[in-house]
């Protein structure tokens, strides 16, 4: 999945000198969660949206860059790369910086939610199972075992959650026989959280995808 033609470059420069007032003008125009900041033309972090909102508007981005966070993409970073930086800083914005490490432009969240979206992993036409088990015994060779033993394939598979000493992984499968496979996870002893079909989850991921668009533009 390529990803650099994702890659804005539409952010006016914010340095130290510049007032918070424009900062969180640009802020409301972009619904971002971090502005890059620059000296002397090379960006030394990001600060933090709650920073610049709970800072009076008279004050210059000088006064809070001790608060500010790094982190970057190289130009060459795959898409999960990427993904893992903004999971990590929960961040909806990735400044990409070249070998040099000159400022390129940024990504936004939102784009690779949608560039996500393209992938045969929610285009082709399938059944998505949510599993459980014990963090300890779960396995990614017996899962696939099993889904393609029963004459399935899997299109992707993931960890989605981790809590309690249980692990949830969710995968997608093309099979004429899900009732046989799921009979098989629970022998094996992984519960099942989810089953259905690609209609009705797909409109699960759509209906939520819209309530965070509807998040970014507050």
């Amino acid at each position: 999945m390529s990803i650099h033609n994702s890659l804005k470059t539409n952010l006016p420069v914010i340095t130290p000198e510049t007032s918070v007032y424009e900062a969180v003008e640009l802020l409301k125009l972009h619904h971002l969660s971090h502005l890059p900041i620059f000296n002397f033309g090379n960006m030394i972090g990001l600060l933090p949206r709650e920073v610049i909102l709970s800072a009076p508007l008279d004050k210059k981005i000088i006064d809070y860059l001790y608060d500010m966070d790094i982190f970057f993409a190289k130009k060459e970073a795959r898409w999960e790369e990427v993904m893992e930086i903004f999971v990590k800083y929960d961040s909806n914005i990735v400044p990409v910086l070249n070998e040099e490490n000159q400022y390129l432009g940024y990504y936004q969240l939102v784009d690779f939610i949608h560039l996500f979206s393209e992938t045969p992993f929610l285009r082709e036409v399938g059944s998505f199972i949510v599993l459980e088990k014990n963090q300890e015994e779960y396995s990614f060779s017996e899962i696939s075992q099993i889904v393609e033993s029963n004459h399935a394939k899997i299109l992707g598979m993931f960890i989605s959650e981790i809590a309690n000493g249980k692990v949830h992984i969710t995968l997608k499968i093309i099979s004429n026989s899900l009732t046989e496979i799921l009979q098989t996870f629970r022998r094996y002893q992984y519960a099942i959280l989810v089953e259905k079909e690609d209609d009705f989850y797909l409109q699960e991921l759509k209906e939520k995808s819209n309530y965070f668009d509807k998040y970014l533009n507050i």
